[in-house]
């Protein structure tokens, strides 16, 4: 391709080939999800260079004149390239001609550009997952404060174990998404570091700001070495991983409520927006939502694999590789939020059948286990024995068979002789709901209560850091709002 073949195009041009309309289209990461982010990049880079002296200016507030009329015309009036970047430094030039417009991408480049829009746009994404697992948290406790009292069967293996409450199942949730907000928070850290000023791969002669780029944009600090800053693609990794443990917890939350939505459970109806039906049999009420969010979290676990399997074994320092990753980052962040908004709507409109579920808290021997505890409380007998005694109970009898003769006759027949519990001891221990109360150590269901105190100071904590980040954000782009306004009037 001569001269007159690339001329205007600053795509092509300096390169030592040229890109044919397939080859561009297949490196394509042209994409809206970083437009914003790239514009207040370009603003605080053409700020900082002003400011350095780098740049006159008349040139620099031209450029940022510039900038806003690519803004007010929108993403898809960007003549489309390769890369968001590139399309806005040529729209850019076209309206100003490259002596002026050209200055845009002195002492940058594209790839510590690149790396610091994908943070900008990926902490955005958090902050907003972040307080969807918060919003989820409150309906869960919401929901746990009118069900604290709720009888219901606790499940292991999905057999019944011990009774519980509703209040209680729900708060077991609400601690998993808690830790799942943290991780989400602690990878935000780290998310919000400043690639910008690592130029290609070895910094820049000229006398830049890290610094001063970093805190218009809000961002705690800068990646201090050039070539971790291009290169680093580890802190995409960990956010997938924190939104795709979310998923998780969602996943077990929407297969429990897949579960106790079936006719066997009965334990809880989903609200006809979150249902569907089958087409040929009218009596299906199918808990859709449930199972897309269960599916969702296998989407997110396979970007996190697709991510894990880009970055390995990269060289040092930016390979192509790390753009494909963008479009992983916004879909699983994305699916997750979508994901965990859904299932709140879910849970917050649910009936949840009161009787079933005291009716399951009784099943299976669930009261064993405090049978058992209250031997051992009543008689000299160790635990481990008691076991055995209820063990053979259970095997051979039905809870409504058991009273305190028959509970002697099976412990003369394992230990040899009776344990000599009175009647009434008996029937305590085989009631769900003094088998609740008594189990009122920490995190037990008899305190639920004070749970839901903790938790929810522990929520009202938690949504105060989400809003500390997104405050600070703001404060971000009032400062570079203020440094562009600033640099106009001196002109």
């Amino acid at each position: 391709m001569d001269d007159s073949d690339t001329d205007g195009d600053i795509v092509t041009r300096g390169r030592l080939g040229a890109t044919d309309e397939a080859t561009e289209r297949f490196l394509s990461i042209f994409d809206e999800w970083v437009f914003d982010a790239n514009l207040a990049i370009d603003r605080a880079h053409v700020v900082m260079l002003a400011e350095q002296g780098i740049v006159d200016g008349t040139t620099a507030g031209a450029v940022l004149g510039a900038l806003d009329a690519v803004e007010a015309a929108g993403f898809d009036a960007l003549p489309e390239r390769g890369d968001v970047h590139v399309a806005i430094e040529e729209a850019v030039v076209d309206r100003l001609g490259e002596a002026t417009g050209g200055v845009l991408h002195t002492a940058r480049s594209r790839n510590d550009k690149g790396a610091t829009y994908v943070r900008m746009a990926l902490r955005e994404d958090l902050l907003a997952l972040a307080g969807a697992v918060a919003d989820l948290r409150r309906t869960l406790l919401d929901r746990a404060e009118t069900t604290a009292d709720w009888l219901l069967s606790g499940y292991t293996h999905l057999q019944n174990a011990q009774p519980t409450t509703l209040g209680h199942h729900l708060l077991a949730y609400d601690g998993a998404l808690a830790r799942d907000g943290e991780r989400l928070l602690d990878a935000y850290g780290r998310v919000n570091r400043s690639p910008l000023g690592s130029c290609a791969v070895a910094g820049t002669g000229f006398d830049i700001d890290r610094d001063r780029t970093a805190a218009l944009l809000g961002f705690d600090r800068p990646v201090r070495n050039s070539m971790d800053g291009v290169a680093a693609r580890d802190f995409a990794t960990e956010a997938v991983a924190a939104a795709s443990g979310a998923m998780t917890t969602v996943s077990r939350l929407s297969t429990d409520l897949f579960i106790w939505s079936s006719r066997e459970f009965g334990f809880v109806e989903l609200a006809d927006q979150h249902t569907g039906s089958s087409s040929i049999m009218p009596q299906k009420k199918n808990p859709n939502v449930a199972t897309a969010a269960r599916s969702k979290a296998a989407t997110v676990r396979g970007s996190l694999a697709a991510l894990d399997s880009m970055f390995a074994g990269l060289p040092m320092s930016l390979n192509y590789d790390v753009w494909e990753a963008n479009h992983h980052l916004r879909d699983a962040v994305g699916t997750a939020r979508t994901s965990v908004r859904l299932l709140a709507d879910a849970v917050e409109s649910a009936t949840f059948d009161r009787a079933a579920m005291a009716e399951s808290a009784g099943a299976g021997f669930a009261t064993a286990t405090e049978l058992a505890d209250t031997v051992v409380r009543e008689t000299d007998l160790p635990f481990r024995t008691a076991h055995h005694v209820v063990a053979r109970l259970a095997r051979d009898h039905e809870p409504a068979e058991i009273d305190a003769a028959l509970l002697d006759e099976v412990a003369v027949d394992v230990t040899g002789r009776p344990v000599g519990l009175p009647e009434e001891a008996v029937e305590r221990a085989l009631d769900p709901r003094r088998n609740v109360a008594v189990r009122d150590s920490l995190g037990g269901p008899g305190e639920v209560r004070t749970a839901l105190t903790d938790a929810n100071g522990r929520l009202s904590a938690d949504r105060g850091a989400v809003a500390d980040r997104e405050e600070a954000l703001y404060e971000a782009r009032e400062r570079l709002a203020d440094a562009v306004d600033a640099l106009g009037s001196e002109e």
